[in-house]
């Protein structure tokens, strides 16, 4: 049916056309060139279609993921950490297209710790340009981004065999605010580089980014939960020795 009725609006728009259609190729030439002597028409019938220009189609790509401080906070807090992964991606995805360099802004969102310091150079260049210097310590912010995730799997292993525990276990956790911390650094940097200083056009807490930080309370209740068994469920841990 839907072919059939596709076929009879496609028959009714061709029986609609303008008479002068059905001419013949040197009729309608004689014609065309009729009414351009007449003057009749203002525009040369031959030119291509102009292309209007807008403020849109014109803009610039910003080279980096631009967020509000305060929003990168709550995201980066509610969800114990896990939003540096997106940060990661979304950061390496702007930079893609803003530069049209090809590489896979997953994989560097995944392996972030092989790629911090690229990412904070390039954002400490887009910085200079505008702002002077004013993010010249991203070479040691990176190297601490990366010892602290390094110091972190390591934890995490040891304490999945429950070696060190309740320190290994405690030990990611507590190194969260520095991680945070370096991340907001280089977050600043970018809202600069990208002349959105407070992430205006960033700042408004969405349905998807409500999931998330619904999803994050589960993990850090999870995580709570955890850290009750260890201290409160152990009665030989707190226990004193003579």
């Amino acid at each position: 049916m839907n072919v059939i009725y596709s076929l009879i609006l496609c028959a009714q728009h061709r029986s609609e056309e303008p008479s002068d259609v059905s001419l013949q190729p040197a009729e309608q030439s004689d014609k065309i060139g009729e009414i351009t002597r007449e003057g009749n028409m203002d525009v040369d019938v031959y030119r291509a279609p102009e292309v209007e220009v807008t403020a849109e189609s014109s803009a610039v790509l910003p080279s980096f993921y631009v967020v509000s401080n305060t929003k990168f906070i709550v995201l980066f807090v509610a969800t114990l950490g896990l939003y540096s992964f997106y940060w990661f991606f979304m950061n390496w995805k702007q930079y893609r297209f803003a530069n049209r360099e090809p590489m896979w802004p997953i994989a560097r969102a995944i392996f972030s710790i092989f790629f911090a310091h690229k990412l904070f150079d390039q954002v400490a260049a887009k910085v200079r340009e505008r702002h002077d210097n004013l993010f010249s310590d991203h070479a040691s912010l990176a190297t601490t981004y990366v010892a602290i995730n390094v110091v972190s799997y390591i934890a995490n292993r040891l304490s999945s065999r429950a070696i060190g525990d309740p320190y290994t276990s405690l030990l990611p956790l507590s190194m969260l605010p520095i991680e945070g911390w370096v991340l907001y650094r280089a977050q600043v940097a970018i809202n600069l580089a990208c002349d959105d200083p407070y992430g205006l056009s960033n700042s408004r807490i969405t349905i998807a980014n409500i999931f998330w930080i619904l999803l994050g309370a589960v993990l850090w209740l999870l995580n709570l939960f955890g850290l009750y068994l260890i201290f409160f469920n152990d009665p030989e841990l707190f226990a004193v020795t003579p």
